[in-house]
C-alpha cells in the first residue's frame, strides 16, 4: 500500500530532519537520484559549511511555486530555499514571478551540470584499469563528435518550446532520446528522425496557427538562445543530454553502475562553477531567516 501525503504533511517533514538539515530545500523532482545529486552539489558549493542530509520534492513546478509564495507571506524561521527547473521556460524567454526564496535554474535541470567531460572521463577510468584518461577523452571526442550531436537537439528543442506554447496537451520532452535513436543494439543519434519529427510538427503548426505567427516565435527563441554553448543550457540534461553521454561513455568502457547511480557519481566530480547564482541563493537564505 502506498502512503499518499497531502500538501500540509509534506510542507511538516521537514522539522522531523532540523537535527540534520541547515537549510530546507524544496525542489520538483520526486526521483531519489535527482535528490542526492542536489545533497552532493549543494555540499560541494557551500564546502560543506551546512548540513543538508534530505531534499524534499513538492511533485511538480506548480507546487513549489505555490509553496514558495506561501513561504514568503509566512517568513519562516528556518533558511529555506525552493527550487524550479528552467524547463522550456528558457528556450520560451518566461520567467516566474521575483520572490526571495525562489530560485530557477539558468539551464534546463539540475541534471544538465553532470554533463560534463571531466566527469565522464573520470569515472571511465575508474571502471577501466587499463586505459589512460588521455586515451579515454580521444574516444569519447566530447568536444567534437558529441557535441556536434547534441546541437542536432537545439532545434528540435525550440519545436518543444512552440509545442508548449500551441499544442500543451502534446508529449514533447517526455518523449526522450530514445524516440529520436536508430541503430538497434548500436544505437546511435538519428538526424533524420529529428528533422522528420520537426518538419511534420513545424506543418501541423503553420496549418493551426499561421506560418508568421510560428516563424516569429522560432525567431524570438533563437533569440533567447544566444550563440554560447547553447545545447548544454537549452536541452533537457535528464530526456537527452546526460543518456546521449551515458551511451557514449558504455560505447568506451563497460560501466556496471545503473543510470541512477552513475548521475551521483558524476555529481561528486562534475564542475559546478556555473552554479554560482545557487550557491548566492543558499547563503541568502540564511540571511531572510
Amino acid at each position: 500500500m502506498t502512503i499518499s501525503w497531502s500538501n500540509k504533511a509534506k510542507k511538516a517533514i521537514p522539522l522531523f530532519f532540523k537535527e540534520w538539515n541547515d537549510i530546507d530545500i524544496y525542489i520538483e523532482d520526486k526521483e531519489a537520484s535527482t535528490q542526492k545529486i542536489y545533497i552532493e552539489i549543494i555540499q560541494r558549493l557551500t564546502d560543506g559549511k551546512y548540513k543538508v542530509a534530505r531534499i524534499f520534492p513538492l511533485g511538480n513546478r506548480q507546487k513549489v511555486l505555490e509553496a514558495s509564495a506561501k513561504a514568503a507571506i509566512h517568513q519562516s524561521k528556518r533558511p529555506e530555499l525552493y527550487i524550479i527547473d528552467g524547463d522550456l521556460d528558457l528556450i520560451l524567454g518566461e520567467t516566474p514571478a521575483k520572490i526571495n526564496n525562489l530560485y530557477m535554474h539558468n539551464c534546463y535541470c539540475i541534471e544538465n551540470v553532470l554533463f560534463d567531460e571531466g566527469a565522464a572521463i573520470e569515472i571511465m577510468y575508474e571502471e577501466d584499469a587499463t586505459k589512460s584518461k588521455e586515451d579515454l577523452a580521444k574516444q569519447l571526442e566530447f568536444n567534437s563528435k558529441l557535441r556536434m550531436e547534441v546541437e542536432y537537439l537545439i532545434e528540435l528543442f525550440v519545436v518543444f518550446g512552440l509545442m508548449r506554447k500551441y499544442f500543451p496537451k502534446r508529449k514533447s520532452v517526455s518523449l526522450g532520446l530514445s524516440e529520436f535513436t536508430s541503430g538497434g543494439k548500436n544505437p546511435y543519434l538519428s538526424d533524420k528522425l529529428i528533422n522528420t519529427y520537426i518538419a511534420r510538427i513545424q506543418i501541423e503548426l503553420c496549418k493551426d496557427f499561421g506560418s508568421k505567427a510560428i516563424i516569429e516565435d522560432k525567431i524570438k527563441m533563437y533569440e533567447h538562445i544566444g550563440d554560447d554553448d547553447s545545447a548544454t543550457c537549452y536541452v533537457s540534461g535528464k530526456d537527452f543530454l546526460l543518456p546521449l553521454l551515458a551511451r557514449h561513455m558504455r560505447n568506451i568502457v563497460n560501466i556496471k553502475a545503473t543510470r541512477e547511480s552513475l548521475k551521483i557519481r558524476m555529481a561528486k566530480c562534475c564542475k559546478i562553477g556555473w552554479l554560482t547564482r545557487l550557491k548566492e541563493s543558499i547563503y541568502q537564505a540564511f540571511d531572510l531567516a
